[in-house]
């Protein structure tokens, strides 16, 4: 079959592949409308929603959140050691790939999709991390932008282009992150409460 049709006929395999486990956890599937090329299934309930993306040539798509809190892949929920199981869709085999995909998703989102958040701090930081290496391993900062500085600077050259609040936040965030400067540190060079230093590192994180 056709590598372009697959996201049309994607609909009854992944009804039959997650059904199960959305009606296990109170989700119903939402109206399917796919594209030439892509499509995304979505069951949801009142505690939460699971998105099913599947495009012909490329990886399925798995993202489950609870309601009121960010959503998150299910690469981000299993264990990473498992990540290498969240292979391409395969054009003869696609029912068989979406039931593993459906019991990974038990097995990863089960109190997600029970509404159960307890898990999101822990979630949102190992997203951070994540991020934070991703972004020093693409640009050579931990806030992803150009490396400015090849050796250690001071706080002073740091914060020069700090212009308003938003790049205070980011040069504070580089100022740990990339180069090792302490809460207190930064606190006496802006005149802030170390409080208020931490709130602006969880800003830009998004945590604040």
């Amino acid at each position: 079959m056709d590598d372009a049709r697959i996201p049309r006929r994607a609909g009854p395999a992944i009804l039959e592949a997650f059904g199960a486990l959305a009606s296990e956890h109170g989700l119903s599937p939402e109206p399917f409308a796919p594209f030439e090329r892509e499509a995304t299934f979505v069951f949801a309930g009142p505690g939460a929603r699971l998105e099913v993306w599947v495009e012909a040539g490329c990886d399925s798509w798995v993202a489950v959140q609870a309601t009121g809190a960010a959503r998150f892949g299910l690469h981000e929920l299993i264990d990473p050691a498992r990540a290498g199981e969240l292979a391409r869709l395969p054009d003869e085999a696609g029912l068989d790939h979406l039931r593993r995909l459906a019991a990974l998703t038990g097995e990863a989102a089960d109190d997600l999709l029970r509404g159960d958040t307890r898990r999101l701090t822990e979630l949102r930081r190992a997203r951070i991390v994540r991020r934070r290496e991703e972004s020093r391993a693409t640009f050579g900062t931990a806030t992803g932008e150009s490396r400015r500085f090849e050796e250690r600077p001071s706080l002073e050259d740091l914060f020069a282009d700090a212009r308003n609040d938003g790049i205070v936040d980011a040069r504070c965030y580089q100022a740990v992150w990339d180069w090792a400067f302490s809460v207190d540190a930064l606190a006496a060079h802006l005149g802030e409460s170390p409080d208020a230093v931490r709130a602006r590192l969880d800003r830009w994180e998004s945590l604040g």
